[in-house]
């Protein structure tokens, strides 16, 4: 039995996409990944900028200190 003319009708109509809208479509897609993945990796790399600058200030706050240390207790060494 064949099927009837208007359900043949609407399932071409269904899977017709315009090449305009499958275009953008696929050019917004590009643009967004690629927008993620710049910025997951200025995220990541200024994560890594910030840890190492955090480690460099506390070895050169622990030397300063050691220093301060050492120059007020070297007296003391000597009066003893």
């Amino acid at each position: 039995m064949p099927l009837p003319r208007f359900a043949s009708k609407t399932s071409q109509h269904q899977t017709k996409i315009s090449l305009r809208r499958l275009l953008v479509a696929s050019f917004v897609l590009q643009i967004v990944a690629v927008v993620g993945i710049v910025g997951y990796l200025s995220f990541r790399n200024g994560d890594k900028a910030v840890e190492e600058l955090a480690e460099k200030l506390i070895a050169e706050t622990g030397k300063r200190v050691e220093e301060k240390l050492i120059s007020f207790l070297e007296p003391t060494q000597w009066v003893n």
